[in-house]
């Protein structure tokens, strides 16, 4: 992408939200109507974490490596607005009340 003069369309994409078997064919369609970027990640935390503390990127890897493989450009997102809802233990405090942490928020300090 540096020092590249190309036009770059790109969507969002969240395949933590269903089976792999679906990128072919979500891979297809976006080749169809000529997007050449995707972001991906913004909302994988509690597939990247299904425990505290124990963490799985490999089918986040597979994805990303299949995208490439398209020829479509990958922009990783960082997951740390969308904390799991679930998890065996809760969040640390300094993980949610830290502001520049996981937690969302808006001006003034207001929690969003």
């Amino acid at each position: 992408m540096q020092n590249s003069k190309e036009l770059y369309l790109g969507l969002d994409y969240y395949p933590e939200d269903w089976t792999e078997e679906n990128i072919e064919s979500d891979l297809a369609g976006m080749k169809r109507i000529g997007i050449n970027l995707v972001r991906v990640g913004d909302f994988s935390w509690a597939r990247c974490e299904p425990k505290k503390d124990c963490y799985d990127l490999k089918w986040l890897r597979r994805i990303v490596d299949r995208i490439g493989e398209s020829g479509i450009a990958v922009v990783m997102g960082t997951p740390t607005a969308c904390p799991p809802a679930s998890r065996e233990m809760p969040l640390e405090p300094y993980q949610v009340r830290v502001p520049g942490t996981a937690a969302a928020g808006a001006g003034e300090g207001r929690r969003v």
